[in-house]
């Protein structure tokens, strides 16, 4: 009987930690960043670096261009790294080398699947798996 009572305590405890503020902050990882945070660095950053060789043209320069049609992914090692770099340093101090190593990867599968909507889900799974992570695991709330 003792330890259907501790499960019961245990549930309560990870349950309390949910509120309206959890709520809107997971829908929130869910859905608006994942679209955001792709389309800002694979639309526009990794075009924006792809353009760029060693050492970097002018900025200025790549930044007065109209946006080409894409014909592949623009993935050159420049493009992921700049990239890749930007997403790290978008996300808390703890989290940038699993940030930085998340987009290498999914740089990866964009390459392989040319879907952005698919980079998209991937980051949607990844976020909402932190999310609840950091319920089970409170102390580890710094990685959300």
């Amino acid at each position: 009987m003792e330890d259907l009572s501790s499960n019961f305590q245990f549930s309560q405890n990870i349950f309390a930690s949910i509120n309206s503020a959890w709520i809107l902050r997971a829908i929130n990882s869910t859905f608006l960043v994942p679209i955001f945070e792709e389309l800002f660095c694979r639309i526009f950053l990794l075009e924006f670096f792809q353009g760029l060789s060693w050492p970097f043209k002018s900025v200025s320069h790549r930044i007065d261009q109209k946006p080409q049609f894409l014909s592949r992914p623009p993935l050159s090692w420049i493009s992921v790294i700049a990239t890749s770099t930007f997403f790290m340093v978008g996300h808390s101090l703890s989290a940038w080398p699993a940030a930085f190593i998340y987009f290498v990867l999914t740089c990866m599968i964009y390459k392989l699947t040319l879907s952005l909507r698919g980079c998209i889900l991937v980051h949607a799974i990844a976020n909402v798996a932190i999310a609840v992570f950091v319920i089970f695991f409170p102390s580890m709330g710094y990685l959300w």
